[in-house]
């Protein structure tokens, strides 16, 4: 069930982000959205009965029990205050953009940090109901750690085989996860959904290979979802070399239709995702300036894609503002190494034993018996983790990369364990595990005032005025903060004084301003 869902999510996204294109994604998007759900529960009745009736034969009550707990859990947390800072520095704002314009062309140039482009503001755009609510809701993220918390619950294997699994291990870091993220579900962040969907895709793909049986079709779905993860989330691309492998049987088997089918699938998931890209900055992916592949008036300077990408890896690494901002890791780490915690540095040296004990291991094994199943999952993980701490190591862009490696070793380790009574240990042991990240989300859902019919407004900032052409534009008196209403925004007034209208309406564009093109940068 849960792969429909992320498979629906998937779906929306791109539908929103196509309407974008053409369109703002308002009410017009809601009601189109509302009359493809009919048509489509209409002409494809009999295989939702089928899916319905499957889902009934496993049906019991303490999954239901474990929904509404989650429910219970979540909704709080989903609706509080919004903590997130980047949520006010341009999720907000970016947010607003697509809701009133859809894209506008250059609108990376007016405020650099949107050009980012995450496919997840355009979903919480679309599910914002600004019209009906009277506010535009964040809730998107909410329902994906409600989605996930639900799933790491009922789909333990320990519960009906009595027995852990390696799964079962990673399931458990779900909860873990979602413990250690719990304020972030009220924000419209856009690192939520895309973790969450990297530890749903590993899930799956382990417990797929921990059934021996064909999973060629469910492994082609979750290459599909890494994609979709990639749009969310750049953090996320190496999750994409999870596609290789049922490629390469699909294409063994000469099953084409299946494999063209899901080489479509990907692109048009990726064909919006860069449209939009080229629409905002002018690059197929921001901040790559090396795809410099366009040369359109309103495309951002590289120096700024440039300074971007380096300002970003240059915080994560604890450098910015004490060193050059492309220094090497020798002179990186000491300044890194001093700013974690020491369970950190802990977990991540546990984590490149196990990864490289992993490869060994699995490697070994498909010389020796001819079983490769492990070894591209291991490989994987290991290339996810080292991709993290070469490109940005900051814990907030690592926790899947950093606790996917350890809930892998304890998922081996609980499942190897061999004793007479280990059905019942299995069960109690995976209740006790499960303790203490789930009262930790009990305790973090009553620790403040809450609101469960509607999320908490946006917050609004001291800004001041700055005429644009005809217009006026936004720019926060104080920091960079700059949220919801105050609309459009810049980041600062050396942005403001640097850019110009493409045309008469802010609908027309942006572009940087002849002075500034002709402006040296280092």
């Amino acid at each position: 069930m849960a792969l429909i869902m992320f498979s629906g999510l998937c779906a929306l996204t791109v539908y929103s982000e196509f309407f974008s294109l053409f369109a703002k994604v308002g009410l017009s998007a809601r009601i189109l959205m509302l009359l493809a759900d009919i048509a489509f529960l209409f002409f494809k009745r009999n295989n939702i009965r089928y899916i319905l009736e499957s889902a009934g034969k496993s049906f019991s009550w303490w999954k239901i029990l474990w929904a509404a707990l989650s429910c219970i859990i979540v909704l709080p947390l989903a609706s509080s205050y919004i903590i997130n800072s980047d949520t006010y520095l341009y999720h907000a704002q970016c947010i607003r953009w697509i809701e009133e314009y859809g894209v506008v062309i250059g609108i990376g140039n007016l405020h650099s940090r949107i050009a980012f482009n995450s496919s997840f503001l355009c979903l919480q755009a679309l599910f914002s109901f600004r019209e009906i609510a009277g506010q535009s809701m964040h809730s998107v993220n909410g329902f994906v750690a409600w989605l996930m918390l639900t799933y790491a619950g009922t789909s333990v294997k320990a519960w009906k085989h009595k027995k852990i699994y390696i799964s079962d291990g990673l399931r458990l870091s779900v909860l873990f996860f979602l413990n250690a993220v719990s304020s972030e579900f009220s924000s419209p962040g856009t690192d939520l959904m895309a973790h969450c969907l990297t530890f749903y895709i590993f899930i799956e793909w382990i417990s797929g290979l921990e059934e021996e049986s064909d999973q060629t079709d469910t492994q082609a779905l979750l290459s599909i979802l890494s994609v979709y993860a990639l749009t969310l989330k750049l953090s996320a691309a190496l999750l994409i070399l999870f596609a290789i492998i049922p490629a390469i049987r699909l294409i063994k088997e000469k099953q084409w239709s299946k494999f063209f089918s899901a080489i479509i699938a990907g692109l048009a998931i990726l064909l919006p995702f860069c449209w939009r890209n080229v629409i905002i900055s002018g690059y197929l992916i921001y901040p790559m300036e090396q795809l410099d592949l366009f040369s359109f008036d309103w495309k951002m300077p590289e120096w700024i894609c440039r300074y971007e990408r380096q300002r970003t890896k240059a915080w994560a690494e604890g450098i910015f503002g004490k060193e050059d901002l492309s220094a090497p890791v020798s002179v990186w780490f000491p300044f890194w190494k001093n700013e974690q915690r020491t369970t950190l540095l802990q977990i991540l040296c546990a984590d490149a034993v196990i990864c490289l004990s992993g490869l060994v291991i699995t490697l070994s094994r498909g010389f020796r018996k001819n079983d490769w199943r492990f070894f591209p999952v291991c490989a994987i993980m290991t290339a996810n983790l080292l991709y993290w701490f070469l490109s940005a190591p900051h814990i907030r862009f690592g926790r899947p990369a950093l606790l996917i490696p350890l809930f892998f070793f304890i998922g081996i380790t609980a499942s190897r364990i061999h004793l007479k009574k280990l059905p019942v240990i299995s069960v109690v042991l995976m209740c006790l595990l499960m303790c203490y990240p789930v009262s930790g989300l009990l305790i973090s859902a009553r620790a403040e005032e809450r609101h469960f019919i509607r999320s908490v407004d946006y917050e609004i900032f001291d800004m001041t005025e700055y005429p644009l052409g005809d217009f006026i534009i936004y720019i926060p008196s104080e920091g960079a903060f700059n949220g919801y209403y105050e609309f459009p925004a810049v980041l600062n007034l050396d942005t403001a004084e640097q850019i110009e209208l493409r045309g008469t309406s802010l609908a027309d564009g942006f572009r940087v301003s002849e002075k500034l093109e002709k402006t040296e940068v280092g």
